[in-house]
């Protein structure tokens, strides 16, 4: 598979683009620019057999040999919306320069330690998650920078050479996967991790990322209310509770739900005022079963607290 990178000043017009495709058998060609007032303008082709391609979906469907089987998470090709918007995040959140080239090294049947990187380029791709500690270290170890989707909860290495940003935002790939996905770069060479409130936000705007199902209503009742449920809860902390005829009557809604036009299934208890703040005191407590343990540092780890903060880089790992 041969693939070019069109990331410099000069942007080829489709005209042009579609020239090369002919004579170099050219299968992928990433195209950014960015002007020096802040615009640009990006474009990804897809090639195969000189066929072209509209967007990265169609193209990688070539590559499906799975025959049925189920996919795993690196097989978790990214939405065309959800790249960009990370794309353009990226390019502002650390000022890349006009001219910066970006590559996308991670396709179906691709080997990104073959991958012709130019120099001074940058990584922003979706990888193979099984295989992405050695995809970090490899990096590194080339000096080759990068911006890589993970998954959030198991992105935290023993030492944090570079840096996780967190979205925890589930995003939906092209296969329906859903999986909460963060970020790892070595752009950011100070901080061990961030939080990126905003890009989590861009990302949950997203077309693709549109929640096709019905929004889920959780209702919050006023403590009179009781259900037969928070009784249940109750039984689960081994809670007695009694509640005499006379403090209660049944109901099937409350005016409020009423007016909001808001369903309700089964009936509920309304409560005297000293039933309802009882029961609200017993909810608070854990179920049975819970055992609560108020964990302490060690005297080492209270030593390496101490120290951090007073060198340039804590690798710190127990």
């Amino acid at each position: 598979m041969r693939i070019i990178d069109f990331t410099s000043i000069i942007i080829l017009s489709n005209r042009h683009l579609d020239k090369y495709i002919k004579r170099t058998q050219l299968e992928i060609a990433f195209v950014y620019h960015r002007n020096n007032d802040g615009s640009g303008s990006k474009k990804v082709c897809f090639y195969m057999n000189r066929k072209k391609f509209e967007n990265y979906d169609d193209f990688i469907k070539k590559f499906n040999k799975t025959g049925g089987h189920k996919l795993t998470t690196d097989d978790c090709y990214t939405p065309d919306d959800v790249y960009d918007i990370v794309l353009d995040w990226v390019i502002d959140e650390y000022n890349l320069q006009d001219g910066t080239k970006i590559v996308r090294p991670f396709y179906p049947g691709g080997n990104y330690k073959e991958f012709d990187y130019p120099k001074n380029c940058v990584v922003v791709d979706n990888p193979p998650f099984s295989i992405l500690a050695n995809i970090r270290k490899w990096y590194m170890k080339q000096g080759i920078k990068y911006f890589l989707f993970c998954p959030t909860l198991t992105s935290l290495y023993k030492k944090h050479e570079d840096c996780l940003v967190i979205t925890e935002r589930k995003i939906t790939y092209t296969n329906g996967a859903l999986v909460n996905t963060s970020f790892v770069t070595n752009l950011d060479d100070k901080n061990a991790i961030v939080t990126a409130p905003d890009l989590s936000l861009l990302l949950k705007q997203a077309k693709s990322q549109e929640v096709k199902s019905s929004k889920r209503i959780e209702k919050k009742y006023p403590k009179n209310v009781v259900s037969l449920a928070a009784l249940g809860s109750l039984v689960r902390r081994g809670q007695f509770v009694t509640i005499p005829k006379n403090t209660c009557c049944t109901i099937r809604e409350i005016e409020a739900e009423k007016n909001a036009g808001l369903e309700s299934f089964g009936r509920k208890l309304l409560v005297a005022d000293n039933i309802a703040e009882d029961i609200d005191e017993k909810l608070k407590l854990p179920t049975i079963n819970t055992e609560e343990y108020v964990l302490e540092l060690s005297d080492a780890e209270k030593e390496i607290v101490e120290q951090l903060g007073k060198g340039n880089h804590g690798v710190w790992s127990l």
